[in-house]
């Protein structure tokens, strides 16, 4: 009779730790992904509802105006947006940082409404300083008041085409690159694949952004220096919106708490 085959030490070894993890899979009972589930997933990932030039007072608003106006119109956005709303602290932090044009009284003006959306919009990518320097980059070209009106609808056009393309990406990265999402390690390889598209997307904003609009000399050295402080700027603005979002879901239980006393003693 033929002996069977001795198999390498190096193949018992992959074996036995792709046991371990499969084991460890059930033990933990990881979810497993359908196709059909990423697509949803992808479809919330990109679902933020827009607020349009035309949504916009010809009026000057209070900063609560303001709040309401946004909360209002982006209501129906997935909790990936929903859930970070425009505040006061991010309105001054802007402020203080020199983002916003200088105000006049306590009122805003329609050109700063498309800015702090403008700002709100990036700050997930870029630092503040980099923010600084494309929108006064964009104005000494010129890009304000109807002008600024006119690229910022363009711009919502653009992103329609974003979401399109973003989900299209996805799609192609598991279908084409032969990925089952049910498959932890074809699961990993497609998160990896997805967040190198976003950091190649960004690295090339960047160059484009420090080609147009460099730094002077003297600027160049505080770079780092900006980093550490939009860092700082992001955390306390983090935390603060934790605090007020904790502080409203407390006022509501309390509500709730006295309504049922009161339904009680009825």
């Amino acid at each position: 009779k033929a002996k069977p085959a001795k198999i390498p030490e190096e193949r018992k070894a992959f074996l036995a730790k792709a046991m371990v993890i499969k084991m460890a899979d059930q033990t933990r009972n990881i979810r497993k992904f359908t196709h059909e589930e990423i697509a949803r997933l992808t479809e919330v990932a990109v679902d933020d509802k827009e607020i349009h030039v035309s949504d916009i007072p010809d009026l000057d608003l209070y900063i609560d105006q303001i709040l309401t106006l946004v909360a209002t119109r982006t209501a129906d956005s997935s909790h990936r947006f929903s859930e970070n709303l425009l505040t006061k602290t991010m309105v001054n932090n802007y402020s203080k940082e020199g983002l916003l044009m200088p105000v006049k009284g306590k009122k805003y003006t329609k050109e700063h409404i498309l800015q702090m959306l403008l700002i709100y919009s990036l700050k997930n990518t870029l630092s503040i300083g980099e923010i600084h320097r494309v929108l006064e980059g964009s104005r000494e070209e010129g890009v304000q008041g109807e002008a600024l009106s006119a690229s910022y609808e363009r711009f919502l056009e653009i992103k329609k085409w974003a979401r399109k393309s973003a989900m299209e990406s996805a799609e192609e990265l598991m279908t084409e690159d032969g990925l089952e999402s049910e498959k932890g390690d074809d699961f990993f390889v497609a998160l990896l694949g997805l967040l190198s598209c976003s950091a190649y997307m960004k690295n090339i904003a960047l160059e484009l952004l420090e080609a147009r609009y460099p730094l002077p000399p003297e600027k160049e050295k505080d770079k780092e220096k900006d980093k550490e402080k939009d860092k700082e700027t992001k955390a306390k603005e983090k935390e603060k919106h934790k605090a007020e979002k904790k502080e409203k879901t407390s006022k509501k239980s309390e509500n709730t708490s006295e309504v049922s006393d009161g339904g009680e003693e009825k």
